[in-house]
């Protein structure tokens, strides 16, 4: 029975222990502030992709290519179409030059402005799910008929045109009708060479941008008849495509957004394990303060008959009552610091995510903060019942670590957060990774710690005030091992992630050299080499390109799903294979004598050795490619 004296001893440590308590409080705060927020952002974030799936595609099934569309491909889909089965609309998206008509501000010299624009020609029908937003407050295909377009407002400003002027596209002049605000399978814009436009697909033949080697991304979209036809009619079609086509259905296309959301939340994921660890050492190393404070008051309660059992429960109690300060304040903080969340990831978030405090975070934020609790207080308060009560007649320390049971409690701490990592990453083997990576830094440390902790107390220093500092790293009862193991991980994860950005500002930033060229052009087609020459009036390099896909090596197909499999890059992706007879100036040979042989009469072609990593491979080996559904072999060399 809780009586007046349970109620008194248990009020006097509260106040006693102030300070600890404080820490104790903030420790706990911290962890649910993080695990609130970092919940309520995955969640938000999940439910806005998971419920807008279909708009994140704008149909039930997409089949995409880089380059035109097989005849059987073309056929099985206009066969569904004739057939009832399902809706059809034609997607093409490509880049190309947007001209006005007359002299604007932005063209300082008096001739026409152009800029590089994103084009997507769409079919009446499109979008099947989701909205184009407009400025009008129009539906899309009320606005976009043939002969008018509809831009983004950047286009207006960079042009500085209005709606209702014109613009030369390719080879036709179209009419600004609208401006757009928002595409439902575009939802997120994090990069993109030029603002969008978008063209109706009657327009597309008087363009006249479209043909053999154009770089175009070719879609059909497809709206069931009947939902429950979806697998059916994706089957068939992977049976149709060619090897070089993507038939993929909402449920299991993956759209550069939700790419980006998935390393997004796992980021987050690792930032709430790594961060919750360290508030969990946190929590230990308080709690023995607070109980080591404590000692002479518990030796003294003993000798007048009180129990271990009685210590122990009430400190029990201390803790809960501290965990639960320290919870509801972190709940509080986190749902009342939600919007400020939400400016801070404005512009990343999509715009149906909705940040805000649920009961399934709240639930899953107490028990997680918890068992953490639970977890790092098991050992400063089982040590409790070896306080004995000649304590408060002698000074000794009891150690808060030493045999099996510190040992087993360390190894659970450490699968329990393994756990959590394997619970929030995406595939069973990145969790491993990281798991096995975060056990075996932290282990590292803690052996380091020891090490040189062991070293600094051997040699004897005759100054006194750094002797004795010295000294206080090996005074019994201190937490300086738990100090130098938390700093120094904490210290880690940050300059490892301080190295990933100074690796990718020295690769794609620094990397160039002060004379690398400042402007490119792209798809100049053979017929334009001559007059962009004059245009230039100077001396230019024109590198050839074509897309191919690798179809065979040795005769042997490419397992494509195997090398999807593959972390990094991999021959199943579509390759920009480009014809000269000279290596560049950053290039040299690692195999082979030179970049092609005299004496093959075939066609050769040298790769790279990073491509040559994704796939077993030798000088004299024949590869296949696809160019465009036409097949050529030729022999390997090296570059």
């Amino acid at each position: 029975m809780f009586t007046v004296v349970h109620r008194q001893f248990v009020y006097r440590q509260l106040l006693s222990s102030r300070q600890q308590g404080g820490i104790l409080i903030l420790c706990v705060a911290l962890a649910v502030v993080t695990h609130v927020t970092i919940g309520s952002l995955r969640r938000s974030v999940q439910t806005a992709l998971l419920s807008d799936t279909k708009q994140l595609h704008a149909a039930d099934i997409i089949v995409e290519s880089n380059t035109a569309f097989a005849p059987a491909t073309a056929a099985a889909v206009n066969a569904l179409q004739q057939q009832g089965r399902a809706e059809l609309a034609q997607v093409y998206e490509f880049y190309s030059m947007v001209r006005t008509l007359k002299p604007t501000p932005n063209s300082g010299n008096g001739d026409d402005a152009s800029l590089l624009a994103h084009l997507k020609v769409v079919e009446a029908g499109y979008p099947f799910y989701g909205q184009v937003e407009l400025a009008s407050g129009r539906e899309l295909h009320e606005v976009l008929t043939p002969g008018h377009v509809i831009v983004e407002a950047r286009l207006l400003e960079q042009l500085g045109l209005r709606l209702g002027d014109r613009v030369h596209i390719g080879k036709t002049t179209l009419t600004i009708r609208d401006v757009v605000l928002r595409e439902p399978d575009r939802p997120v814009q994090f990069f993109s060479l030029g603002p969008r436009v978008f063209v109706a697909l009657a327009d597309l033949p008087a363009l006249d941008l479209v043909g053999q080697g154009s770089r175009v991304r070719y879609k059909y979209l497809l709206k069931m008849a009947d939902d429950r036809a979806l697998d059916t009619i994706a089957d068939e079609l992977q049976g149709v495509k060619a090897e070089y086509e993507r038939v993929t259905t909402f449920e299991t296309a993956e759209s550069g957004v939700k790419i980006f959301f998935d390393n997004f939340l796992f980021f987050l994921n690792l930032t709430a394990v790594y961060s919750l660890l360290l508030f969990g050492i946190g929590m230990q190393s308080t709690l023995r303060a607070l109980t080591q404070a404590s000692e002479e008051t518990i030796a003294t309660i003993k000798t007048v008959g009180a129990t271990s059992g009685f210590i122990v429960g009430h400190f029990i109690l201390i803790v809960c009552i501290l965990g639960a300060i320290g919870t509801l304040i972190g709940l509080g903080i986190g749902g009342l610091g939600l919007p400020a969340v939400a400016v801070l990831f404005r512009g990343l978030l999509p715009p149906e995510a909705v940040l805000s405090l649920t009961w399934p975070t709240v639930l899953e934020s107490v028990v997680l903060g918890s068992l953490i609790l639970a977890l790092f207080a098991f050992l400063p308060l089982y040590r409790l019942r070896d306080v004995k009560p000649n304590l408060m007649f002698r000074k000794a320390v009891i150690p808060l670590s030493g045999g099996f049971l510190t040992a087993g409690v360390y190894a659970v701490i450490g699968l329990f957060f393994a756990g959590m990592i394997l619970w929030r990453m995406p595939e069973l083997t990145i969790g491993l990774a990281v798991a096995g990576g975060s056990l075996a830094l932290i282990g590292i440390v803690t052996l380091a710690a020891y090490g040189v902790l062991f070293v600094v107390r051997r040699p004897h220093i005759r100054h006194l005030a750094l002797r004795l500092a010295i000294k206080g790293f090996g005074r019994p009862g201190n937490a300086t091992k738990a100090m130098i193991i938390t700093l120094t991980v904490s210290l880690s994860v940050l300059f490892s992630l301080y190295l990933v950005e100074l690796n990718l500002n020295a690769t794609f930033i620094q990397a160039y050299p002060d004379d690398a060229p400042n402007v490119f052009f792209i798809d100049i087609q053979p017929s334009q080499v001559e007059a962009m020459q004059r245009v230039l009036g100077g001396e230019a390099l024109f590198y050839p390109m074509v897309k191919a896909r690798v179809r065979s090596i040795q005769g042997v197909p490419l397992d494509r799903e195997a090398q999807r499999q593959r972390r990094g890059d991999d021959l199943a992706r579509e390759f920009n294979l480009t014809y000269r007879y000279e290596l560049l100036v950053d290039e040299q040979l690692s195999q082979g004598q030179t970049l092609f042989r005299d004496d093959w009469d075939e066609p050769q072609v040298s790769v790279l050795d990073t491509a040559a990593e994704m796939h077993p491979m030798a000088i004299g080996d024949y590869i296949t490619f696809s160019v465009h559904g036409i097949p050529l072999r030729a022999h390997l060399e090296f570059s």
